[in-house]
């Protein structure tokens, strides 16, 4: 999941590169790439590579890896999701020693590290194998032509609801924003208790989705250190307007997320939905529910525009490997199985509830099963049916999204307590990550 600071935690904890690439053809494959600072691989002799990763899972797959190459010891440290995570990695790295040859990286932070100089080229070694992956999940992780993580999973925004709620009411699910705001209004004056969801204006990460999602785009990398930075368009304002309407009338509470209260109000039923990503399920809701309340279900995103339908993501991780690892191809090598090997996959898709980013992931059996979380239903199933949408996506990640998502925060908050209005706010939210931009040598156009 993602905290308020929109890092995703696993502690929770969310193929092969080619199809059928197996243990030997992997290691023969990663053999044959050069390394940027040379190093021994998997087949080469005695390694022992150190992971930092917040995956509940990761014991299990230390375990798993250890077992198919004997000659190789993971030292595994389990590190807090979010902030925490990304305040050690910065501090070891800094410092030049102390950090773990392989860190688990979300695609939002992987161009801050990338820029930093912090994390190796992966390219070599992983780019023959991204046709085993959607072309969007290259996109994830490459930044200026380069690919810096090993990609794990794909976490697309969804509309959680629980039917019993809407139906009490008689409200449809709701497919477009037009629609959501007629429910949240029938819904409230129904049950002054009840709202159809909550604004969380403590968490930039699912923010920043909600703006992908309604088609702003906040970054783009022009080439040659020049970016353009959009916070203020049409579509920005659209959909932070919208939150706000709904909040100004009552209809949408605001609340910070994953706090004691805001799970309180998950258990008692106050909200008849959730915006939230594919990860949601186990992390934002099931945690708060005893077995008999697993009432929810999930559905696509509504639509600004249901000719145009778009799709977004809130989260989505990589494994990248550090500056500092001695042994660059055998760390590369590792990254690269706890993507594709199919007993990676499969403990990602149950024990790590993740969707794979791997095409191979259709072909296990974690891909087909239900959540219990949603009465059975096979959420995997109703996300294979939005990648398509999420490939057209031209969405980018910028050295500065931790930042943006920090001025977000800051911003929306004034903007639901009425101390300025949304527009008023983003236009703030563009005016200092422009700054930033510039005083971090950057162009912007």
């Amino acid at each position: 999941m993602t905290n308020g600071s929109g890092f995703r935690h696993r502690a929770i904890g969310r193929r092969q590169f080619l199809g059928g690439v197996g243990a030997l053809g992997l290691t023969a494959a990663l053999a044959a790439c050069s390394s940027p600072a040379g190093g021994a691989k998997a087949g080469d002799g005695p390694v022992t590579l150190t992971w930092w990763s917040w995956l509940s899972n990761a014991p299990a797959l230390a375990k798993a890896y250890e077992k198919q190459y004997p000659n190789v010891k993971i030292q595994f440290t389990q590190v807090p999701g979010g902030t925490p995570a990304y305040t050690k990695y910065g501090a070891a790295l800094r410092a030049g020693s102390g950090a773990a040859d392989v860190l688990q990286i979300e695609y939002q932070e992987l161009p801050q590290f990338a820029s930093e100089g912090h994390i190796v080229d992966m390219t070599s070694y992983v780019k023959k194998y991204m046709a085993g992956f959607p072309d969007f999940t290259k996109r994830m992780v490459t930044y200026q032509g380069k690919i810096w993580g090993a990609p794990i999973d794909l976490d697309p925004m969804m509309l959680l609801y629980r039917p019993d709620t809407l139906q009490k009411h008689s409200i449809p699910v709701p497919t477009t924003w037009t629609d959501f705001a007629s429910a949240a209004k029938t819904l409230h004056e129904a049950d002054p208790s009840k709202y159809m969801t909550f604004f969380a204006p403590n968490n930039g990460g699912r923010m920043m989705g909600m703006l992908w999602q309604g088609g702003a785009t906040p970054f783009e990398d022009q080439g040659n250190g020049t970016w353009k930075i959009d916070f203020t368009s049409t579509a920005a304002k659209q959909v932070m307007n919208f939150w706000g309407d709904l909040i100004k009338a009552g209809y949408v509470k605001v609340d910070t997320d994953f706090t004691p209260a805001w799970g309180n109000s998950i258990a008692n039923g106050v909200y008849a939905t959730d915006v939230g990503a594919i990860w949601s399920p186990t992390y934002e809701i099931g945690p708060y529910l005893k077995k008999a309340g697993y009432k929810w279900k999930a559905a696509v995103m509504p639509q600004w525009d249901a000719s145009n339908p778009l799709q977004s993501m809130w989260g989505g991780l990589s494994f990248a490997v550090t500056d500092q690892c001695k042994n660059p191809a055998a760390a590369a090598q590792f990254a690269t199985w706890l993507g594709t090997n199919k007993t990676a996959l499969e403990s990602h898709g149950t024990a790590g509830g993740l969707y794979c980013a791997s095409k191979d992931f259709a072909n296990t059996a974690a891909f087909t099963s239900g959540m219990p979380v949603l009465g059975g239903q096979k959420e995997n199933q109703l996300v294979s049916t939005i990648i398509p949408t999420l490939e057209k996506s031209m969405f980018q990640w910028s050295p500065w999204t931790q930042y943006a998502y920090g001025q977000l925060q800051a911003q929306m908050q004034d903007a639901v307590t009425g101390k300025i209005t949304y527009n008023q706010a983003l236009a703030n939210v563009q005016a200092s990550v422009v700054q930033t931009a510039k005083q971090q040598g950057y162009k912007v156009a």
